[in-house]
């Protein structure tokens, strides 16, 4: 997850990804539709193998920008199904605990 407003929502999803927010600048906008595209987050979410995130979600709450918190949060709740942990250069992979062997 790139908490910023690059033009990339990074998470291994189905092939039927089709997200209707790019980024979570986005996602964290208050529109008419933004609890059914946070909703349809969480499904997708339900549904990945791993999750690909710029370190955003190793930071404290307080370091994101306010309008993103609410998609921040979303990520950071489903944190436990996603415990194995891999750490690269400027990347931080988290696999599903399915896909890892995890309990």
């Amino acid at each position: 997850m790139i908490f910023g407003a690059l033009p990339h929502l990074i998470v291994r999803l189905p092939v039927s990804y089709a997200l209707r927010s790019p980024t979570s600048i986005c996602l964290g906008a208050s529109t008419s539709r933004s609890e059914d595209h946070r909703l349809e987050l969480r499904l997708f979410l339900a549904e990945a193998d791993a999750l690909v995130d710029t370190g955003g979600l190793d930071v404290s709450r307080d370091q994101i920008y306010p309008q993103q918190r609410v998609v921040y949060d979303l990520f950071r709740s489903q944190l436990a199904e996603f415990p194995c942990v891999l750490r690269g250069s400027g990347v931080t992979v988290r696999q599903h605990k399915a896909a890892c062997g995890g309990p």
